[in-house]
């Protein structure tokens, strides 16, 4: 890619980098040779960050805003930026990840570095092969990031903690005292029609897993050895089975020799799809703040609608509450990862407790990430729209 030279300060800022590197190379060293000497074979990074961060912690008060931004910058790559987020646009870069990875305490202000500008540490970055960018009529993504480069490799993000550890803790805080995360759970029950393939004694309100379900069927056709010996992926259709899955579908089956004859043998996948027409899906929320009660059906989804009102896009996220997710929680994340302004309102209705999240930008696809991610709930959970026009 091309760039401008670096000038002389910026040059001096590479050795800056360079020294700070081999500072916390010689400490990880260090720490390593005191492994060697109590007999341990090889220390692992895990007690080598540990032994930095019981010795000297790295003196950021003499730091000049240079060596500021080549700490900001690797302890971004390495902290903060995931291989699966790229490719991202620089600002999205700079403003999400490189900036609250500054030393807690400190100040970054790129425009008094000797690059004045992100963009021109970052070609300068590229030009070192820390990473990768794209510059696509003037705007530019980072599109890859150089994990085997020798600083990447020696650096080590325990020796210091930063902006952004500090405000995914207070988030975590927060978190922690105003939602619980909630866990789905699935189960079924069979319709009084399906009580003769059932096992003795079964009762028809209990509840059955996914599995259980499925093994009902497939243990009643095995203890009857009905399946078709010619054709293993057949079953043979007696008596039971036709008279429970068949007796409300006679328009379906096809006629044999004699007009309204009716199927001996149907294949393993029909007999279970019809089986699985008397399954009733019920569902039990554990982990929340209310009590859990089993309830028919499955629960109701967190549904995003990306939106265009008067002209600007926007994102509306509402049924979060169900998942135990904080709306306002949510919407920080959403401010923090995808840098647009979002707002959280309380939904109409006299009787309604739930809020609503409004976010600037077509951001569905990412937040149903984040929200699979961040909070552990089931992508099938989440349904993510596009809405037509509003306004003029």
């Amino acid at each position: 890619m091309d760039g401008e030279a670096p000038t002389e300060e910026q040059a001096v800022s590479g050795e800056a980098q360079s020294d700070l590197v081999e500072a916390l190379a010689e400490s990880t060293l260090e720490a390593q040779e005191e492994g060697d000497e109590r007999g341990d074979d090889e220390l692992s990074e895990e007690e080598a960050n540990q032994a930095m961060d019981d010795g000297e912690q790295m003196d950021t008060d003499a730091m000049s805003q240079d060596e500021l931004l080549n700490l900001a910058f690797l302890m971004a790559l390495k902290k903060s930026v995931k291989d699966s987020k790229l490719p991202m646009l620089v600002s999205e870069f700079s403003a999400n990840h490189l900036l609250p990875c500054r030393p807690v305490g400190t100040t970054l202000d790129v425009k008094k570095t000797s690059f004045k500008k992100i963009g021109k540490f970052l070609v300068a970055m590229a030009d070192e092969k820390h990473i990768r960018l794209q510059d696509q009529k003037g705007t530019l993504s980072l599109m890859a990031i150089n994990r085997k480069h020798p600083a990447y490799i020696g650096f080590r993000t325990s020796a210091l903690t930063t902006e952004r550890d500090l405000a995914r803790a207070a988030e975590s805080e927060e978190a922690s005292t105003e939602g619980q995360q909630v866990r789905v759970v699935e189960a079924y029950r069979f319709s009084s029609a399906i009580r003769p393939l059932l096992p003795e004694g079964a009762d028809l309100e209990q509840m059955w897993s996914t599995q259980e379900a499925k093994d009902v069927l497939k243990n009643y056709i095995e203890e009857h050895e009905l399946v078709c010996p010619e054709d293993k992926s057949m079953v043979i259709l007696n008596s039971t089975l036709c008279d429970t899955l068949y007796k409300h579908s006679k328009k379906e089956l096809k006629s044999g020799a004699q007009q309204g004859s009716f199927l001996t043998h149907d294949s393993k996948k029909n007999v279970s799809m019809r089986f699985d027409k008397h399954l009733e899906m019920w569902h039990i929320l554990e982990g929340g703040t209310k009590k859990s009660v089993w309830r028919k059906g499955g629960p109701a989804p967190i549904l995003i609608t990306e939106e265009k009102v008067k002209g600007h896009n926007i994102t509306r996220i509402v049924g979060l509450e169900t998942f135990g997710i904080v709306a306002d929680a949510l919407a920080a994340d959403a401010k923090r990862l995808f840098a647009c302004t979002t707002n959280v309102s309380e939904l109409p209705g006299r009787n309604s407790t739930g809020k609503e999240i409004q976010a600037q930008g077509h951001v569905g696809n990412r937040l149903l990430e984040h929200i699979h991610e961040a909070y552990a709930v089931d992508r099938k959970y989440i349904s993510v729209k596009k809405s037509g026009k509003k306004g003029k």
